[in-house]
C-alpha cells in the first residue's frame, strides 16, 4: 500500500481518529502545578492553595489546603481516593451529570450537573472565557458544601461558591503556576503523549494541522523528522517508519525517553509520560 493511502486512512478513519485525540484537561495535574484562591469579596483573606505534589503508584498526590488526596484516571474522567472506599468517581467533565465523590464530606456523594459551557469568569488571575459551570444537587450538609463551580480547560477551577451558615461565599482564582520550567525527556513521534508512537500519533498531528485539533503538548515529540517544525512531513515520516520500514525517527527515537539533541525554536517539552513516570 502506498504511503499516501496510509495518510488518507489515518486522517479520515473515524475509529482511529476517535482513539487518537486525547480527552481535554480541565484539571491539568502536572507535578508542581499550584493554584491559589481567595474570597472574591476580599482577595487578601482566607487564601486556599491547591498543589500537585507528585506521583505515587501512578496516582497524582494533590494537597487541597493541607488535606492530601490521590487522583488518577483519564484527563476527563478522574477518580479520587476516598477513605477506605478506595477510588471513586471524582469528575466526569464530558458528561451532563455524574455522581461526585470528594475528600470533603459535604460534597461527597452529591450529583454534579453541567449547566453551561460558555460563561465568562473574571478573577484576579485573569478573565476566562468559555468556562464550564457545574451545579451541585443533593447533599447531607444543610449549611456547608459547594453549590456551583466554574472550570476552564487547561487552567483548572477558576471560581466556586460555598454555602455556609452565614450565607454563600465566592472563591476566585488569585494566581496559578505554569508547567515545570525545566525541559523533560520525550519519545520522538509520540505526538499524542500516549508513550507509544503509533498510527494514532500520525492521526493526532494530521488533525492538528488540517482539522483544527489541539496542539501537541510536546512539540519536539511531534517533530518526528526533527527538522525544527511541525508539518505534513512529520506524520509521513512516522507512517513510513511504522509501515514501510524506513529509518526510525532521530534521537531520542520512538522507543526510549531522552532529551532533544538538536537546537530549534520549538517549545521545550514540560509534560508527558516521560516526565510523569
Amino acid at each position: 500500500m502506498k504511503l499516501a493511502a496510509f495518510v488518507s486512512m489515518a486522517l479520515f478513519a473515524s475509529a482511529g481518529t476517535a482513539l487518537a485525540i486525547p480527552p481535554p484537561r480541565f484539571f491539568p495535574l502536572d507535578p508542581g502545578k499550584e493554584w491559589v484562591y481567595a474570597q472574591e469579596s476580599n482577595p487578601e483573606s482566607r487564601l486556599f492553595v491547591v498543589q500537585v505534589e507528585g506521583i505515587e503508584d501512578e496516582a497524582y498526590v494533590v494537597n487541597f489546603g493541607g488535606t492530601k488526596a490521590r487522583i488518577k484516571g483519564l484527563p476527563n474522567e478522574l477518580d479520587i481516593e476516598v477513605d477506605e472506599r478506595g477510588f471513586l468517581s471524582y469528575y466526569r467533565f464530558q458528561e451532563e451529570s455524574f455522581e461526585h465523590h470528594d475528600i470533603f464530606s459535604c460534597n461527597d456523594g452529591r450529583t454534579l450537573v453541567r449547566a453551561s459551557e460558555t460563561e465568562t469568569i473574571k478573577t484576579p488571575a485573569g478573565t476566562f472565557d468559555n468556562c464550564t459551570r457545574y451545579e451541585y444537587q443533593g447533599g447531607i450538609c444543610a449549611d456547608a458544601g459547594t453549590s456551583v463551580e466554574w472550570w476552564k480547560m487547561e487552567v483548572g477551577r477558576v471560581k466556586w461558591i460555598e454555602d455556609s451558615i452565614i450565607g454563600p461565599r465566592a472563591y476566585v482564582l488569585l494566581s496559578y503556576s505554569g508547567q515545570p520550567s525545566n525541559p523533560v525527556d520525550f519519545r520522538r513521534g509520540d505526538s499524542d503523549g500516549s508513550a507509544k508512537p503509533d498510527l494514532s500519533d500520525a492521526v493526532y498531528t494530521l488533525t492538528y494541522l488540517f482539522l483544527g485539533g489541539e496542539k501537541p503538548a510536546c512539540e519536539d515529540a511531534a517533530d518526528t523528522n526533527d527538522d525544527g517544525q511541525i508539518d505534513i512531513g512529520d506524520p509521513i515520516a512516522l507512517l513510513g517508519y511504522l509501515f514501510l520500514g524506513t529509518e526510525p525517527p532521530p534521537a531520542p527515537g520512538p522507543t526510549a525517553c531522552g532529551p532533544d539533541p538538536t537546537d530549534d525554536e520549538l517549545d521545550d517539552c514540560t509534560v508527558g509520560p516521560c516526565a510523569a513516570f
